[in-house]
């Protein structure tokens, strides 16, 4: 938003701009008080004044088509395997297909709109919202820092694609890693390249125009944004030396609270996220690259931990979830205050690894490396 403008202002300005039926409604807290924030196309992106939440509307986007009902145009084959798709359902008026043959599930733009022209809008990068977001991300960025090192501990270059303010390249950096960077936002690239101190590109293009090679490519929550995701990972799979590792992270589009996207909507937010995967789809990915997967992984509470819930063990969790009948497992009182301290930092029990738990996490995390 504009500096200067007060609420009043903001409700006023959303009450021209936004939608009124329920389709516009905030889906994390449910209210109707949002505010412009910029413009994706023809479609307005707002920002819900209550939660802090963006979220987008697409009027008359099902008229266009791909597959529903009064379609003028024929749904696209699958972006993964080739397959035909059908629509699956729609969230803000932008259809979810979903493909026959593999599962995987997208979101199509309309025409003319352009992720760059987002990415690059001044009201979107704003520079403290995103520092407080890190704050609350910075522990499980450091901890796939460790897991890289254990991976691949003769790695020395790495670039981090989707670096935004470039606060992973600068740990990277004190561990030893020679870095760059890659971001779509101009005004990240230039913040990226003081914070961190390296060199940070437009896309992965430049970078392959260079011929540069890295050790280890990091993407986290990334892949979910991009339009053509396996041809992504073919050029980051180009990026990559022999033997080179690269870790990524999306949401997991099969999670149960996906379709619900509560306490906090990571999943089906088109047109910001468009690409959505599910546990097989993203080991179908890299393997589609050309890529090894060495270990598939998840966070599960992440979404709790970012609305401000306190992470909590498995088995505490279970002894709690009866109590609360349904409730988050935010506990109050002087017993809530004493688990929050004693859990306060400690992420690492949020992370899962048993193939049977990746069905429910919040967050997929994978590891692939590129044949020698």
């Amino acid at each position: 938003m504009t500096s200067g403008r007060t609420m009043a202002d903001q409700r006023r300005a959303c009450a021209r701009a936004a939608p009124t039926d329920d389709a516009a409604r905030c889906r994390r807290c449910g209210c109707e008080q949002a505010a412009p924030l910029t413009e994706h196309g023809e479609i307005p992106i707002l920002r819900c004044l209550r939660c802090d939440s963006i979220y987008a509307f697409a009027r008359g986007a099902e008229a266009a088509g791909w597959g529903l009902p009064g379609a003028n145009t024929a749904p696209p084959s699958c972006k993964l395997c080739g397959a035909s798709t059908r629509a699956h359902f729609a969230r803000n008026s932008f259809p979810v297909l979903r493909c026959d043959g593999c599962g995987f599930m997208f979101a199509r733009r309309l025409d003319g709109q352009s992720a760059l022209a987002l990415y690059n809008d001044e009201r979107y990068l704003r520079w403290e919202r995103y520092r407080g977001w890190w704050e609350k991300v910075e522990p499980f960025y450091l901890r796939r820092l460790e897991r890289i090192a254990a991976l691949a501990p003769q790695a020395g270059s790495l670039l981090d694609v989707g670096c935004a303010e470039g606060y992973f390249l600068r740990h990277a950096r004190t561990r030893g890693f020679q870095v760059a960077g890659v971001d779509v936002s101009e005004k990240m690239r230039r913040r990226a390249e003081q914070i961190a101190g390296c060199p940070v590109y437009a896309s992965l293009a430049e970078v392959l125009g260079l011929g540069l090679r890295f050790d280890c490519v990091t993407m986290f929550e990334v892949i979910e944004h991009l339009e053509e995701p396996l041809g992504a990972m073919r050029e980051v799979a180009r990026l990559l030396s022999p033997s080179g590792l690269l870790a990524l992270s999306t949401p997991n589009c099969q999670s149960p609270q996906a379709p619900s996207g509560a306490p906090m909507d990571i999943w089906f937010i088109a047109p910001l996220h468009i690409s959505y995967f599910g546990r097989q789809t993203l080991a179908d990915c890299l393997v589609g690259a050309g890529l090894e997967v060495v270990a598939l992984e998840g966070l599960s509470g992440f979404c709790a931990v970012m609305a401000g819930d306190a992470a909590l063990p498995r088995w505490l969790e279970r002894w709690l979830r009866p109590l609360r009948r349904g409730k988050r497992l935010r506990p109050g009182g002087l017993l809530g205050d004493l688990m929050r301290r004693a859990y306060r930092g400690r992420l690492d029990i949020c992370h899962r690894s048993h193939p049977g738990d990746l069905e429910t996490v919040d967050i997929l995390e994978a590891y692939a490396r590129k044949p020698q």
